[in-house]
């Protein structure tokens, strides 16, 4: 995290507010600090014009900021409560490392809304395995550099090639995109594309232009939800279901 030296008494109050959370509001700051909200408002664009506070996104007309990872951020931004999300977030970040019960000791936090916590940074990539203390295991957080390097071997994956083509196509057939793909070693396969183009059109990511006639032509697609250069992924997970009301009443890290 950037650190800033030798600021005004106000300036670092402000400051030092928001090294303590994890994502800010404007009126977060205005409510927390004693500066009058022009001082804040000054200081705020002072440090998004230095690159130094990063708007994540909006809630309404609301800007949602952040001084720490952007990338850490906007992950654990809904994992639990804010007042959780803060305590756990903030221990989280002082420790080397960490084992899940430490967790459990942080005031004011149960026990469930930590095993949520914990079970969102893991599947989200953000905390490792650096080992065990006796027979239990240890974690310790990714740092940005490997957040990086995380990612870029996702967009390499065979679905974060055909993603990375369907984002430039736009407009496309399986076919075309296996063309603008290329052959060799490394060459995914027609069906391959045709399977994750059919799962990204159920998820709502492509609109079907034209439907596939077997031995005529191929399904052409749009692209309707360009999320992000990250592949979407489609992973199976076991739920609960309430059979009296017909729907689904638990998923795992809170995915309802």
């Amino acid at each position: 995290m950037t650190e800033l030296q030798n600021l005004p008494q106000k300036e670092q109050e402000i400051w030092n507010f928001l090294q303590s959370r994890t994502v800010v509001t404007r009126s977060d700051v205005t409510l927390n600090c004693t500066s009058p909200k022009r001082i804040v408002d000054q200081f705020l664009d002072h440090l998004i014009d230095g690159k130094k506070l990063t708007v994540i996104g909006r809630l309404g007309n609301t800007r949602l900021m952040t001084v720490q990872s952007p990338k850490q951020a906007q992950r654990v931004l809904e994992a639990t409560k804010p007042e959780d999300q803060l305590a756990l977030w903030t221990f989280i970040r002082s420790q080397d490392s960490f084992i899940r019960s430490d967790l459990f000791k942080i005031e004011g936090v149960s026990k469930i809304a930590a095993l949520r916590f914990f079970k969102t940074l893991n599947e989200a990539g953000l905390i490792r395995s650096v080992g065990k203390a006796g027979t239990t295991p240890q974690y310790s957080i990714l740092s940005d550099a490997e957040l990086d390097q995380k990612e870029k071997t996702q967009r390499l994956s065979k679905e974060g090639r055909i993603w990375c083509a369907i984002r430039i196509a736009r407009r496309f057939s399986p076919l075309d995109l296996q063309l603008s793909l290329g052959q060799g070693s490394d060459a995914i396969s027609l069906q391959d594309i045709q399977r994750y183009c059919s799962m990204l059109a159920r998820a709502g990511y492509l609109s079907v232009l034209r439907k596939a006639r077997p031995d005529k032509y191929y399904a052409h697609y749009q692209l309707t939800n360009n999320s992000g250069p990250k592949p979407p992924l489609e992973k199976r997970v076991t739920v609960v279901i309430d059979t009296n009301e017909e729907r689904i009443v638990y998923a795992p890290g809170g995915l309802l």
